[in-house]
């Protein structure tokens, strides 16, 4: 059976509380604190699905507490009340997370539809099987308010959305966005879903699509590292591929004449003889780096972003163009002009470029040592705050 827990500091209103639920007691059982401590000792004892505390109180008062049960047990919904209403106190217990807010003197029927409200966003859904990442870019593009928490064996971790909004994140020994980019490297993962955010306060300033992008580079590096290099390996080995010489489109190789019979023979027995016109190499298609693939990924989903190009100096490397094929050819046009101007000018080349179109919407360059990144925003996104967490990924990247 649920638990509830009322904290506070006046007896009477206290057993009036306690007498007046005990028509509800086949879906949930009362225990009752004078103050903060007397609840964190309740807590400390025995399972508890729902506070409801006052905010004045003597010893520990209801910020206190509220402060605890943030930092021990951010799983707990809470209902604050208080015969001291103002703004300043409502924006105090927003920021903190708490539940719902009702003031004295209590409305009992109002005060009975917020407990069963916070019983029910108290309940818990399981999911396990699926990929973190997928599961966070939706609750994102949902705008959903929860918790999660995540579990990989012995790892812990609570996981904060407001309105879609990553907020904040904690592991055992992390916290915040360092926090996040661990957990999102995780594998496999449970996760538990509650559905309130006690986190009201923005610690983590990135976008998802950033972090995501991030902690999928993280992944790899220690993949890279258990498997003893393997991953330096093949890339020294596609290093050595572009290196060795190739033929060039529509240009036959130089060979030795010998060459030109082959060892092998015919059915007569005879060895055959080349067509000169054979060797001329078919055009390779353009191989796609590993590296920026989660980069790739995370784009697709970014809120605001309605078409990219990925590219280097020698042209499109990958791309979602919902717009037809003229976005990527357009993106190199426009940073070889800007750098070309830059120069004449004796400026230095911007690391990004923000261009207004008339629509009201924009296009956002990011260039990095390696790569450049060409983004069609739609009127509403920040391309400063897009442009900020995306460039230190931009500039890492090497081909």
């Amino acid at each position: 059976m649920k638990k509830i827990l009322i904290v506070d500091d006046e007896n009477n209103f206290l057993l009036s509380l306690e007498d007046g639920l005990k028509e509800f007691s086949d879906s949930f059982s009362i225990a009752t604190a004078n103050n903060g401590k007397e609840a964190v000792a309740v807590m400390e004892k025995e399972k508890v699905n729902l506070v409801i505390t006052d905010i004045k109180m003597p010893d520990m008062d209801g910020f206190e507490l509220l402060a605890h049960l943030s930092a021990v047990h951010s799983d707990i919904p809470v209902i604050v009340m208080t015969a001291f209403g103002s703004s300043e106190i409502e924006d105090r217990l927003d920021n903190m997370g708490a539940f719902q807010y009702i003031e004295k003197p209590i409305d009992f029927d109002v005060l009975i539809e917020k407990v069963k409200d916070g019983l029910a966003a108290g309940e818990k859904g399981h999911i396990t099987g699926v990929s973190l990442a997928s599961f966070m870019q939706l609750l994102s593009l949902d705008k959903k308010t929860c918790t999660l928490k995540v579990t990989s064996g012995e790892h812990v971790g609570s996981v904060f959305f407001l309105n879609g909004d990553l907020m904040h994140a904690f592991t055992e020994s992390l916290q915040g966005q360092e926090a996040a980019l661990e957990i999102a490297c995780w594998e496999p993962v449970e996760i538990e879903i509650q559905h309130f955010c006690r986190q009201r306060e923005r610690v983590i300033e990135s976008p998802l699509g950033f972090v995501l992008i991030e902690s999928a580079r993280m992944k790899d590096e220690r993949k890279d590292r258990a498997s003893g290099g393997k991953g330096m390996a093949e890339e020294e080995q596609r290093e050595k591929k572009k290196k060795a010489p190739r033929a060039e489109e529509g240009v036959v190789r130089e060979i030795d004449p010998a060459s030109l019979v082959q060892p092998a023979e015919t059915a007569e027995g005879f060895a055959r003889e080349i067509d000169p016109a054979s060797l001329v190499s078919e055009p390779e298609a353009p191989s796609v780096p590993p590296q920026i693939i989660p980069m790739f990924e995370a784009l697709k989903v970014m809120e605001g972003v309605t078409r990219f190009a990925i590219l280097n100096r020698e042209g499109l490397l990958i791309a979602e163009l919902k717009n037809g094929n003229e976005f990527g050819p357009y993106i190199t046009m426009l940073l070889t002009a800007t750098e070309k101007l830059n120069a004449d000018l004796g400026i230095s080349a911007p690391q990004s470029l923000v261009i207004n179109k008339r629509t009201g919407s924009k296009i956002l360059i990011i260039a990095g040592p390696h790569i450049i990144v060409g983004l069609d925003l739609s009127n509403d996104a920040s391309a400063g705050s897009i442009a900020d967490s995306m460039r230190p990924m931009v500039q890492r990247i090497s081909l």
